[in-house]
């Protein structure tokens, strides 16, 4: 199961490093806008150009690799963090268990 979640980590690591290798750039759009009021009697034949940087959609894969990246690590994470309860509680149970026969032979 460790091999598997990091095999998901590496993969969603490479994942999430090729879109954004190949995440489109964001587009300029220019607008004009029209002539009104006082501006159309003074022979203005535009008004104010105003420009708009336009997102382009999310892909798919621009959010599915950070996911399968995180998804990997948290099991990692959860793995070894378990592993090492473990290995306290064993070793607590132990040291107690010698404690406690210690104190039955020296009684």
């Amino acid at each position: 199961m460790l091999a598997l979640a990091v095999f998901v980590m590496v993969l969603g690591g490479g994942v999430w490093a090729y879109a954004a290798a190949t995440r489109p750039e964001p587009k300029v759009v220019e607008h004009k806008a029209p002539v009104t009021g006082m501006a159309g009697l003074t022979g203005q034949a535009e008004g104010p150009t105003t420009k708009t940087v336009v997102e382009p959609e999310p892909r798919l894969v621009d959010n599915a690799g950070p996911a399968a990246f995180r998804l990997g690590l948290s099991f990692a994470i959860g793995y070894f963090l378990a592993w090492g309860i473990r290995a306290f509680a064993k070793m607590t149970l132990l040291v107690f268990g010698m404690l406690g026969v210690a104190l039955i032979l020296l009684t």
